[in-house]
């Protein structure tokens, strides 16, 4: 009953985490449309500084108190689970209103070495986020301790949805004003996303507290010594140790990806600026470079949700210490992330002309589209790795690689956009995960002996995406001229790439089994969808030779 009941809590957290990732790589878009490439910009200098300082202030907390929570609620020590939450959250509280205070009264410091001190009301209104959001996680990872996953998936989607509209309600309004205004209203939706979630938070505890004292009359009719083992306290200091230990490998690797985000926040407008360009010109052209950022993160979303999904078996086999099936089930899930990686990748790259034209009714940028286009390939695979070694308590490692890949990001930032512009940073982006993505590679062998048959996991899907490239540009040349002689230019356009993205799909598909890239036996490893398109392909009695 546990077992089914926890399998049910990581399938309500994971559509949750679906529901909010989708939402949050698809509303820049929308707003774009409304504020945009100026406001874009401002957005986007200001969101990394904000996941990075909340990173740090939540310093992996949350995850520590779900694992912390959970093992006293397993050996009948209420108090002490309740414990770990209170001092959990007076930290939170304490690390939430010293890093709102360093956007809120560092704002300009911060936006002058940004290079636009445009920004600056910007970062003042994120701040406020800080004041909640790190309690909000706390809260969460108390719930989940108790294995109660509703409170978190609730409260996540909510956060989001509000947060959504907030941005597009408030940058319609304030753009009329200015795009500064417009924007620092955009990034409060931070803050109105953490105000309802800890409502809702606070509800789901009022009547969790009958939960909690239910469990106490239940152990003091069933355990003798439970309100003596009561009174003994777990020291405060030992317990901070133990919770920090625990907790900061896990803040490295969280801290990372922001760091990614930032690099381009404080790097990209300084160096156009410095290249002799004015301030707005350069403000423009980060934004131009923001917009590709949601089209790239879509599709690695999606690239990297099958994969992810393995994760958890290969944990499990590592548990059992069956180490061929983790050799094999490592390999699957790298092969996968690649057969749904390139075509993102390579879809994504052709498709950016009309694309860009649909979503953001212009040609500006879609060179960096394309180009940027290929980072998916090399994100997926290193989100892909850094999971797998993980889920084999082995979290230092990907979060040394990624903070090398970190290192070679802002290096090739400073070198690339001096030498070729804008588009040195999108090539920066590639370069850095191919590296992090490398290193982690180099690590799961070791610790797997995973064997990497390269014309299983590259050279077979790579043929098939090609045929699958092919065939999407030559729907692109053929459907333009047809669509646009009936549709406005936005419409044929989104037709345009509908189009091809279904086309891509169904010859994809065929390519693979052609190429037999992926068996239909193989099907059956990918969780939940996996057995229904394998009944399927047999029920349309699709064969592999």
């Amino acid at each position: 009953m546990k077992q089914k009941s926890f399998v049910q809590g990581a399938v309500i957290l994971g559509i949750a985490a679906l529901i909010s990732k989708t939402l949050g790589g698809i509303y820049r878009i929308p707003y774009q449309n409304i504020v945009g490439n100026e406001g874009l910009a401002l957005f986007n200098l200001v969101y990394p500084m904000y996941t990075t300082l909340l990173v740090i202030s939540t310093a992996g907390f949350p995850i520590a108190v779900s694992k912390f929570v959970s093992e006293r609620i397993a050996r009948g020590d209420i108090e002490g689970a309740e414990r770990v939450f209170r001092i959990a959250f007076v930290i939170m509280m304490i690390t939430g209103l010293l890093s709102f205070s360093v956007l809120f009264f560092g704002a300009n410091t911060l936006a002058g070495l940004m290079g636009d001190t445009g920004a600056v009301l910007s970062i003042k209104s994120i701040s406020f986020a800080l004041l909640l959001v790190p309690m909000i996680a706390v809260i969460r990872g108390y719930f989940q301790g108790w294995q109660e996953m509703m409170p978190t998936a609730v409260s996540q989607v909510a956060e989001q949805i509000v947060r959504v509209i907030t941005i597009l309600v408030l940058s319609y309004i304030f753009i009329q004003t200015s795009v500064e205004l417009a924007a620092a209203g955009a990034v409060l939706g931070a803050f109105t996303g953490a105000s309802l979630s800890i409502i809702i938070l606070a509800l789901y505890f009022w009547r969790h507290r009958s939960v909690v004292a239910d469990e106490r009359q239940r152990l003091l009719g069933h355990y003798e010594h439970y309100v003596k083992e009561q009174k003994h306290k777990e020291p405060l200091l030992p317990l901070l140790k133990k919770m920090t230990v625990y907790a900061l490998p896990i803040c490295f690797g969280m801290l990372v990806l922001p760091l990614f985000n930032l690099a381009d926040s404080y790097t990209v407008i300084n160096i156009l600026t410095w290249s002799g360009m004015e301030s707005l010109d350069a403000r423009v052209i980060f934004g131009v470079y923001s917009k590709a950022l949601p089209l790239v993160q879509i599709a690695a979303l999606f690239a990297t949700a099958l994969s992810l999904a393995l994760i958890p078996s290969i944990s499990e086999a590592k548990s059992l210490q069956q180490h061929n099936v983790i050799k094999r089930r490592t390999s699957f899930a790298l092969r996968l992330t690649v057969i749904v990686g390139l075509p993102a990748a390579f879809g994504l790259s052709i498709l950016a002309e009309p694309l860009n034209i649909a979503l953001y009714n212009e040609t500006i940028g879609t060179d960096i589209i394309m180009v940027l286009a290929f980072a998916t390939v090399f994100s997926t695979l290193e989100i892909t790795t850094t999971g797998i070694l993980q889920g084999m308590g082995e979290s230092k490692a990907p979060a040394i690689n990624l903070f090398i890949g970190f290192l070679v990001k802002v290096t090739l930032n400073i070198a690339l956009i001096i030498w070729i512009g804008i588009i040195g940073a999108a090539i920066a982006t590639i370069v850095a995960y191919l590296i992090a993505m490398t290193l982690n590679m180099r690590d799961l062998k070791k610790h797997t002996g995973v064997e990497y048959r390269w014309l299983d996991i590259a050279i077979k899907p790579l043929l098939a995406t090609f045929i699958m490239a092919i065939v999407v540009y030559t729907s692109v040349l053929i459907t333009t001229p047809l669509y646009q002689a009936f549709l406005g230019m936005r419409l044929a356009q989104a037709s345009v790439s509908a189009t091809g993205v279904l086309l891509g799909i169904v010859v994809y598909g065929v390519a693979l089994l052609v190429t037999k890239s992926i068996t239909i036996d193989e099907l059956e490893l990918i969780p939940k969808i996996g057995p229904r398109l394998k009944r399927l392909l047999l029920r349309l009695k699709i064969k592999q030779g």
